[in-house]
């Protein structure tokens, strides 16, 4: 249908027909609390038509012609999960009088990488995300979402979302091979796993991004071995993971078709993950990390982040790294105990990379660590001038217990970090110094204006409320 307003007699919140435009809403307006008029069924008049009244309502009910809906429908497409993060972030900072005032959004999506769906749903910049089961076989996987608001730029919520989508993966190979026997039991060799020199050269490798340029000198996957690990264990081929980086198992996938289905495909992804959760718990979380971005490493040759995250998600996260130019502070590197953690460093680094060194972005986090609670923070210097850093804040363990502890007016500070930073202008090196604090409302007024020691004697001395 058009633009244009229309009775219906179904909820249009819930409406997937594609046929249906719901963006002029209502052409009508109830004036007077005494006309009376009919509704279908539906969500918000459940039940068969009925007619009343509006006597028995305590206000008037206006239907703005400019308040409608619309909804997208992509089958056999997926959200890149970081992607999609950054765009949940950038809808909701979206500024009204330019993409209209977004009342409501339900969606259901596919997620590379996984094999669940994802359930979204926000209310006006209040924006949440959950998985809620896994995708039956009958069904078709794609995504469905539906945008309810005041004058929406329909061009802007559909480019901006179909740019976090990607065509679902289908397996490389149209069946699984006859298990091949490891070598050394006089068994050929398996012709079926096809090398990459034929069938899956780099131009069919899947991993987007940087990634894929990024490699590492590993024998051929026709080692019989692995491929015996694909059909008949591979919870060891996931485990043998855990302890390669992320770009020598990117190159692993590039090797055959077997290997890419075992390592690219959802599966594989949760596959990978689950090993490195269950190593990490074996650890007790002390000696490893889910994931791991070393610092001084700018090949990434040793980054090992797919204990958290898709192959091909990580193609996003490097592309937004390299294109920052950040330099990791925090020695020897960062860790990533959760996917949230990490998910918040990637849209970070996509926010800067989008931001292309024009303005000032600035994010801090606060993932939970074992002995201390750190605080990432990362900087991009006004006009694309200078070096950003990721730095972190950290706190001891019994610090911010005492801290949660005390209630709602407690303050407390974490320890300095200190940045290195060349000044061209002197030749010399400058000595950065940050101390991030947390502090009652009633304070920032008091501080907000202030730096350096006057900073903290305002903050000590500012009184309490009763």
């Amino acid at each position: 249908g058009g633009g244009g307003g229309h009775e219906h007699g179904h909820d249009a919140t819930l409406c997937d027909d594609p046929s249906h435009d719901h963006g002029g809403g209502h052409e009508h307006e109830h004036e007077a609390p005494d006309q009376g008029h009919a509704h279908g069924g539906g969500a918000l008049h459940p039940g068969a038509a009925h007619g009343h009244g509006h006597d028995a309502l305590p206000r008037v009910l206006m239907h703005n012609k400019h308040v409608g809906s619309f909804s997208l429908l992509r089958p056999g497409r997926a959200v890149e999960p970081l992607r999609f993060s950054r765009w949940m972030r950038r809808v909701a900072s979206a500024k009204p009088h330019q993409v209209g005032t977004l009342y409501r959004s339900k969606a259901v999506l596919a997620v590379a990488g996984s094999s669940r769906k994802l359930a979204f749903h926000a209310v006006q910049d209040v924006m949440e995300k959950s998985f809620v089961g896994s995708w039956d076989e009958t069904e078709e996987k794609g995504c469905k979402i539906v945008f309810i608001g005041k004058k929406l730029n329909r061009q802007y919520f559909e480019s901006s979302f179909d740019d976090c989508l990607v065509p679902l993966r289908s397996p490389l190979r149209a069946s699984h091979p006859t298990t091949p026997t490891p070598t050394g039991s006089g068994a050929p060799s398996p012709a079926a796993a096809t090398p990459a020199s034929t069938a899956n050269s780099r131009s069919h490798c899947p991993v987007s991004g940087r990634l894929s340029d990024l490699v590492l000198d590993l024998p051929s996957a026709n080692d019989s071995l692995l491929l015996w690990m694909v059909g008949l264990a591979p919870e060891m081929l996931y485990a043998l993971t855990t302890h390669l980086p992320s770009v020598a198992v990117a190159r692993l996938a590039c090797t055959c078709t077997l290997l890419a289905d075992a390592l690219l495909s959802d599966t594989g992804a949760e596959g990978m993950q689950g090993a490195a959760v269950m190593g990490y718990a074996v650890a007790g979380g002390s000696s490893t990390a889910l994931a791991f971005q070393p610092k001084d490493d700018p090949s990434l040759s040793g980054m090992r982040l797919h204990g958290l995250l898709p192959l091909p998600a990580i193609g996003a996260y490097v592309s937004a790294f390299r294109s920052t130019g950040v330099e990791v502070v925090p020695f020897p590197g960062l860790t990533f105990s959760s996917h949230a953690e990490l998910e918040a460093a990637a849209v970070t680094l996509l926010e800067l990379a989008e931001a292309g060194g024009s303005g000032t972005a600035d994010v801090t986090d606060t993932p939970a660590g074992v002995g201390t609670a750190p605080a990432g923070g990362v900087g991009m210097p006004a006009g694309g001038g200078g070096t950003a850093f990721i730095v972190e804040f950290s706190w001891r363990a019994e610090t911010l217990a005492e801290f949660f502890k005390a209630g709602p007016e407690a303050s407390t500070r974490s320890a300095l970090t200190k940045v290195e930073v060349y000044n061209e202008d002197q030749d010399e090196w400058d000595s950065l110094k940050f101390r991030l604090c947390l502090e009652p409302a009633h304070l920032s007024t008091a501080t907000t204006e202030l730096t350096g020691e006057a900073a903290i004697a305002a903050y000590a001395a500012a009184p309490v409320p009763a």
